[in-house]
């Protein structure tokens, strides 16, 4: 009888084991597979804080072109300029977040294209201006500085898109 009582108390301290074990093993699945989903998440978020910032930049980028010429009348460049004002605090918005989202590569070369752009806007500005004051000995060099910034964003996108890529690409 001893026997049967200890025969059924170890299989019923096995059972109890094993039972532990597949609880444990299930407790660890479902947090592996929270944590899964919280990194495809946070992967998800910075996709599109990346991409937002492009598309941002694109925005800009166009309005640039269009505050540069010396077509538009005093009225329409003002109406252009505010939006094109209102188009670089949404991309230095988006700067933001990225500094947020990281890494440092992606945000660092974030700053860069915004610092660039910030100051092609300014350079765009200064040739409407040598034009809309006829001040042809300025104009040319006004448009040249407007060129080299201009490639200076390009590269500086182009230096963005890289570090990005390279970010959305490990996962």
């Amino acid at each position: 009888m001893a026997g049967t009582l200890a025969s059924a108390l170890l299989t019923q301290r096995g059972a109890s084991r094993v039972k532990e074990r597949e609880l444990e093993h299930a407790d660890r699945q479902r947090l592996d597979d929270r944590i899964h989903a919280q990194q495809a998440r946070r992967h998800q978020e910075r996709c599109d804080s990346y991409a937002e910032f492009i598309t941002l930049t694109g925005t800009l980028h166009s309005q640039i072109y269009e505050l540069r010429s010396p077509s538009q009348g005093d009225d329409s460049y003002r109406v252009a300029y505010e939006q094109a004002r209102s188009d670089r605090a949404a991309l230095l918005r988006q700067a933001h977040r990225i500094l947020l989202e990281g890494p440092k590569t992606v945000s660092d070369e974030a700053l860069e294209l915004y610092g660039a752009m910030n100051l092609w806007m300014s350079v765009a500005n200064d040739v409407y201006k040598a034009e809309a004051a006829g001040n042809s000995s300025q104009v040319d060099a006004k448009r040249r500085r407007f060129l080299e910034i201009r490639d200076r964003c390009k590269r500086s996108r182009s230096a963005f898109v890289r570090e990005a890529q390279k970010v959305i690409n490990q996962a």
